[in-house]
């Protein structure tokens, strides 16, 4: 009978052996993959600060802050640069083609653009360079416009926020920057500042392919 116990007591030490064996190659693992992926987020939090900050907040032109010049392109591609040192204030409007809001706004800021235009300059910019030269046949604003080239000097201000008016004074700073289209509150804002009564939002520009708005 003792050879017999003696093998039973060899086969559960053997399993038990094995069980721990697992139990820590597991173990093992697991401590692995906790370092791996703390390496990993370290390495992404690396990256993320090694590039520059503005890229992942973009932020909008602030009371006060001076705008500096910009690099854009014309309707037709050609490259252009915006200074804002001017002998009359700036109104910097900022617009998309395809943003329903600008398209109801278009009452407005030609009203506004035909009112004030001996106080102000105006100057467009699209966000986007799809469908501008359409917008801008279609639309007949009465203002110089550009597209935004996405550079550097474009992409740390928020311009994708639209429409947006930005009020700049002749030494380059920014006075206003209000966003939206020009009803409620915004509308009485912008009334009072250019001492006028705005036409109000129109139904928007129909489709050039339909007709339907």
């Amino acid at each position: 009978m003792k050879p017999i116990n003696d093998s039973v007591t060899t086969s559960e030490t053997t399993d038990h052996f094995r069980s721990n064996l697992i139990t820590f190659v597991f173990l093992g693992l697991f401590v692995v993959s906790l370092f791996g992926n703390a390496f990993q987020g370290w390495k992404i939090i690396s990256l993320r600060d090694s590039l520059p900050h503005e890229r992942y907040q973009p932020v909008e032109l602030a009371t006060g802050e001076t705008i500096p010049t910009l690099s854009v392109k014309t309707v037709s591609g050609e490259n252009a640069s915006l200074s804002f040192q001017s002998s009359k204030k700036t109104v910097l409007y900022i617009f998309d083609p395809d943003c329903h809001w600008c398209a109801r706004n278009l009452p407005n800021i030609l009203f506004l653009a035909a009112q004030r235009s001996r106080e102000f300059n105006f100057i467009g910019i699209s966000s986007t360079s799809k469908g501008v030269k359409d917008y801008v046949d279609r639309t007949k604003l009465p203002f110089p416009i550009y597209v935004d080239s996405s550079t550097d000097d474009l992409r740390k201000f928020d311009f994708s926020a639209t429409p947006q008016t930005i009020v700049i004074l002749r030494n380059a700073r920014v006075v206003h920057n209000w966003v939206g289209a020009y009803s409620g509150g915004l509308q009485s804002i912008i009334d009072e500042y250019f001492d006028l009564k705005l036409p109000g939002l129109g139904p928007g520009l129909p489709s050039p392919s339909t007709g339907v708005r």
